[in-house]
Protein backbone atom coordinates (compact mmCIF):
# COMPACT_ATOMS: atom_id res chain seq x y z
CA UNK A 1 0.00 0.00 0.00
CA UNK A 2 2.67 2.60 0.83
CA UNK A 3 5.09 1.40 -2.52
CA UNK A 4 1.99 2.88 -4.24
CA UNK A 5 1.44 5.91 -3.00
CA UNK A 6 5.37 6.74 -3.23
CA UNK A 7 4.98 5.52 -7.12
CA UNK A 8 2.28 8.06 -7.69
CA UNK A 9 4.23 10.57 -6.05
CA UNK A 10 7.95 9.71 -7.95
CA UNK A 11 5.92 9.62 -11.15
CA UNK A 12 4.18 13.03 -11.09
CA UNK A 13 7.66 14.60 -9.44
CA UNK A 14 8.97 12.95 -12.92
CA UNK A 15 6.41 14.86 -15.11
CA UNK A 16 7.07 18.04 -13.48
CA UNK A 17 10.48 17.84 -13.98
CA UNK A 18 10.18 16.30 -17.79
CA UNK A 19 7.90 18.95 -18.65
CA UNK A 20 10.27 22.46 -17.01
CA UNK A 21 13.55 20.79 -18.28
CA UNK A 22 11.62 20.69 -21.30
CA UNK A 23 10.56 24.31 -21.52
CA UNK A 24 13.75 25.59 -20.14
CA UNK A 25 15.17 23.80 -23.27
CA UNK A 26 13.02 25.31 -25.63
CA UNK A 27 12.45 28.63 -24.41
CA UNK A 28 15.53 29.57 -22.59
CA UNK A 29 18.34 27.83 -23.64
CA UNK A 30 17.96 27.81 -27.09
CA UNK A 31 17.10 31.48 -27.73
CA UNK A 32 20.27 32.88 -26.13
CA UNK A 33 22.30 34.65 -28.20
CA UNK A 34 25.56 32.99 -28.08
CA UNK A 35 24.61 29.39 -29.18
CA UNK A 36 25.97 27.94 -32.49
CA UNK A 37 24.00 25.99 -34.76
CA UNK A 38 24.95 22.73 -33.21
CA UNK A 39 23.54 23.79 -29.94
CA UNK A 40 20.37 25.00 -30.63
CA UNK A 41 19.14 22.03 -32.83
CA UNK A 42 20.56 19.68 -29.59
CA UNK A 43 18.45 21.91 -27.20
CA UNK A 44 15.62 21.61 -29.64
CA UNK A 45 15.64 17.73 -29.76
CA UNK A 46 16.09 17.54 -26.33
CA UNK A 47 13.57 20.07 -25.49
CA UNK A 48 10.43 18.32 -27.85
CA UNK A 49 12.02 14.91 -26.24
CA UNK A 50 11.54 15.76 -22.35
CA UNK A 51 8.13 17.28 -23.47
CA UNK A 52 7.59 14.21 -25.06
CA UNK A 53 8.03 12.10 -21.99
CA UNK A 54 6.33 14.34 -19.43
CA UNK A 55 3.22 13.64 -22.16
CA UNK A 56 3.56 10.02 -21.90
CA UNK A 57 4.21 9.98 -18.49
CA UNK A 58 0.93 11.78 -17.74
CA UNK A 59 -0.89 9.70 -20.62
CA UNK A 60 0.33 7.08 -18.17
CA UNK A 61 -0.86 8.22 -14.73
CA UNK A 62 -4.05 9.17 -16.26
CA UNK A 63 -4.78 5.54 -17.51
CA UNK A 64 -3.49 3.51 -14.41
Amino acid sequence: MILSIVTIGLSGYLFFICVLCGLFLLFIDARETHVTKKEYRLSNIFGWLHLSLGVFILMMLWLS
